[in-house]
């Protein structure tokens, strides 16, 4: 099945949707959280993940929770493994769970 787009990296909104409306360079950015340049670079590119130690300095450097940078990596991770796992996941046998099973688990804290 051939997607109409690719998946949006967490890199390119960094670029687009923070470094460049504040006029902010992956250097400069490196020179602010203490990540290495070639870090940022690479992520921009899309050729690194966002990890958890760059979300905590990417959050305090843009005042978002760090929730924010993983979440838009971890969502990009999941479409990319639902693209390339599609005709497999179609083979995986569906268990319903019980409504009690659905009611309690809504009651978990994560």
């Amino acid at each position: 099945m051939s997607k109409a787009h690719e998946p949006i990296t967490p890199g390119e909104i960094l670029q687009t949707e923070f470094l460049e409306p504040l006029g902010i360079t992956a250097y400069r950015l490196a020179q602010a959280t203490g990540l290495p340049q070639t870090r940022l670079s690479e992520i921009i590119r899309g050729k690194r993940r966002i990890t958890t130690d760059t979300a905590l300095r990417l959050s305090q450097a843009f005042g978002l929770s760090e929730r924010f940078w993983l979440n838009l990596q971890t969502d990009y991770d999941i479409e990319l493994a639902h693209d390339e796992n599609d005709p497999e996941l179609s083979q995986v046998e569906r268990l319903v769970m019980s409504q009690d099973m659905v009611d309690s688990s809504a009651s978990v804290d994560l």
